[in-house]
């Protein structure tokens, strides 16, 4: 596989974000075996989004994002993506594609 990272997206606010979860987590999975670098990116019911940690369950979401999960900025415009905040900086997280779990 591509040395790009792949952005595994899943949760959401539709009524299947449950399903979402099942679905995000057994892609995350099914790349990472294949070598691919992942990212899991949650989106929960509240519109935040998430980069949660390798091999998170769909038990550690009962309650919404891991407790080992790092909050994400999306920005669109002049430079769109996901950023999390280092210090008084942010970084971009660098995906090379998206793969979207959404259901509903």
């Amino acid at each position: 596989m591509s040395n790009e990272t792949i952005a595994v997206v899943f949760g959401g606010n539709s009524p299947e974000h449950d399903i979402s979860i099942l679905t995000g987590l057994q892609c995350e999975r099914v790349l990472q075996r294949a070598g691919a670098d992942v990212a899991a990116v949650y989106w929960d019911r509240g519109g935040e989004w998430h980069l949660v940690p390798p091999g998170t369950e769909a038990r550690d979401y009962l309650d919404g994002a891991p407790a080992a999960a790092t909050r994400l900025e999306l920005r669109l415009g002049s430079e769109p993506g996901w950023y999390r905040r280092k210090g008084m900086r942010s970084a971009a997280l660098e995906v090379g594609a998206v793969l979207n779990c959404f259901h509903g």
